[in-house]
């Protein structure tokens, strides 16, 4: 019981220290998906103003806008955050389904090892009972 319950408190504590150093890391790329989500909003109301406006005149002047400079930049910034945005949530979606999947998983091993720890040979119960 003693050496199974030593190694599993120090594989719980290894997963924890690694699960922190994880959520560290992982919070500087959230603030780069709000960034990007900020970008995209901005650059596509912005390209709607700028580069296709609600007029005559701007379906006129349409063909011409689309090639000009800032055009061409809000429209980059609108792919590129449309590619980052997608990303983000196959991210989230495969992360939540590696949450979903091991969850039971875990409850599974965490009752494995209570009954084996509690079956094992060298526990003072075992020996008592021989």
């Amino acid at each position: 019981m003693y050496g199974c319950q030593t190694k599993y408190d120090r594989w719980r504590s290894l997963v924890g220290r690694k699960l922190a150093r994880v959520r560290s890391s992982l919070a500087p790329l959230a603030y780069v998906y709000v960034l990007w989500i900020f970008i995209h909003f901005a650059a596509a109301r912005l390209y709607a103003e700028l580069c296709v406006p609600n007029t005559v005149q701007g379906l006129v002047l349409s063909p011409f806008l689309v090639s000009t400079p800032h055009c061409t930049a809000l429209l980059w910034a609108v792919n590129e955050g449309t590619v980052s945005i997608r990303s983000m949530w196959v991210l989230l979606g495969a992360w939540f389904s590696g949450v979903m999947i091991a969850s039971p998983r875990r409850r599974e091993n965490r009752k494995r090892v209570i009954e084996d720890s509690e079956t094992e040979p060298d526990s003072p119960s075992s020996k008592e009972s021989r």
